[in-house]
């Protein structure tokens, strides 16, 4: 029985990564029932209805799954995930608070509590959030990269301007920092109209979205 239920959990994972979401869900649930009351199976199954467009019963998985093992890290940071993403922030919240109490480490915890301070309105929690995390794994450039983005939105844009940096500084070709490190410095420092045109004639092939970057520099509204 076990090996046949590792070999549903493999070809769910496989049906995963391949993005087959239905062939996953079909493996998850043969999975899940041998096992019904395992809450990685549930939480795996969770996952796999998520990926097939069916929010509703991802969501009751992923509520299966805690009901199933109350003490699962990774039952509660999944139900947090699904929460969010239903829009149900509170709840989402007091899950990654749980999470986190557990595991302060567990690195994925922090940045899904940024996306939630961010989804509520709050950047600069979310910076905090971010900021804490990066402390601990500080060339985390997905991290970096939403750090910039919230600062943004904050209107903070010395630490966008930092963040665009650091990312640079590990990834110099990648073109959206790029832009949106030129954005971040005309709104923050002004920009000439031969700033612009050197800007335009050192990367010509991002031509067209430094224009739209920087038309709104200078406002305090970046729209990028």
């Amino acid at each position: 029985m076990t090996a046949r239920i590792d070999s549903h959990v493999d070809a769910a994972r496989r049906a995963l990564a391949a993005g087959d979401a239905p062939g996953a869900v079909r493996a998850a649930r043969r999975a899940v029932q041998g096992r019904p009351n395992d809450p990685d199976l549930l939480s795996l199954l969770a996952v796999a209805l998520h990926e097939s467009g069916q929010p509703d019963l991802a969501l009751e998985a992923a509520r299966r799954a805690v009901a199933a093992g109350p003490a699962s890290v990774r039952a509660r940071y999944n139900l947090a995930v699904l929460l969010r993403r239903a829009g149900r922030l509170d709840e989402a919240a007091d899950e990654l608070r749980w999470v986190l109490e557990r595991a302060p480490d567990h690195p994925a915890a922090r940045i899904e509590l940024a996306q939630l301070h961010g989804a509520a309105g709050a950047p600069r929690q979310a910076m905090d959030a971010l900021r804490a995390h990066l402390a601990r794994w500080p060339n985390d450039q997905v991290a970096l990269r939403d750090l910039a983005v919230f600062a943004e939105r904050a209107a903070d844009w010395a630490a966008a301007e930092q963040a665009w940096d650091t990312v640079l500084a590990v990834l110099p070709t990648d073109p959206d920092a790029w832009v949106r490190l030129a954005a971040v410095q005309a709104e923050r420092h002004g920009i000439a109209p031969a700033q612009a045109q050197a800007l335009r004639g050192a990367r010509p092939e991002l031509a067209p979205a430094l224009d739209r970057a920087l038309a709104h520099a200078g406002r305090g509204c970046l729209r990028l």
